[in-house]
């Protein structure tokens, strides 16, 4: 008997601090809700609403960033996605709808072993999962794009029609380029602290490597060779570098 009343009382308190970790606003409500990817894994969705509104709302879907982190936030503006979460909700007037990725959160499924196109189904099954709620307005529906999502947003709504797109703290530009940027700067960063390189000269030595021959230099616009056989784009590119 005792044994029995210890796993209630334990069960109890687990359910306690559950429901603890979840968000509370003061001027929205939030809705629990699951849908599924093209693996069949049920993604744990979170819709809010606002409290005071009688009439269909506009709303924002949030396409979230490249690592397996939650897009629940019970303990509030604890960095700058959660400030955009949190303020949006409460001081908007819109409904919102984010999604946890697989593994994350109260989704089912692995995160680390996630492609892109099965995430992307989990974002398209939650957008497509907007239909359902009767206080939302279909035709005034925002998209979000928070850091890599905000590349990836526009393949998320497909037929459906959405009334703008927002890229935050995002990129613009192909992969490629996002990561030739990175190395860029961190080549840069590098050479800070010592006189033996400069930034460029450092950068070009590492894509094309040392000089030939006589020792020449190659010329600032000359393209290596080597990069030349993989990408004739990367190549077109190389003296803007």
């Amino acid at each position: 008997m005792r044994f029995l009343l210890l796993i209630l009382l334990c069960g109890s308190v687990s359910q306690s601090i559950r429901a603890q970790t979840h968000e509370k606003f003061q001027n929205a409500e939030v809705i629990y809700d699951l849908v599924s990817d093209n693996h069949g894994d049920q993604l744990r969705t979170l819709i809010t609403r606002p409290k005071v509104s009688k009439a269909r709302v506009p709303a924002i879907f949030f396409v979230g960033w490249l690592s397996c982190d939650s897009v629940e936030y019970p303990m509030g503006e604890t960095d700058g996605f959660g400030t955009i979460f949190w303020r949006l909700i409460e001081q908007s007037g819109y409904a919102t709808l984010r999604v946890d990725k697989p593994g994350v959160g109260e989704s089912k499924g692995d995160c680390s072993s996630t492609d892109f196109l099965t995430e992307l189904s989990g974002y398209q099954a939650a957008f497509d999962s907007i239909s359902k709620y009767d206080f939302i307005d279909p035709e005034r529906i925002f998209i979000v794009g928070l850091s890599n999502g905000g590349g990836t947003s526009v393949l998320v709504p497909r037929q459906h029609p959405v009334r703008g797109y927002i890229a935050a703290s995002s990129w613009g530009r192909t992969w490629y380029e996002h990561m030739l940027d990175l190395e860029r700067r961190r080549l840069m960063e590098a050479c800070r602290s010592g006189d033996r390189c400069s930034g460029d000269r450092w950068m070009r030595y590492r894509f094309a490597g040392p000089p030939s021959g006589n020792n020449a230099p190659r010329p600032a616009s000359e393209a290596p060779p080597r990069l030349c056989s993989l990408s004739a784009r990367a190549c077109a590119s190389w003296s803007a570098i």
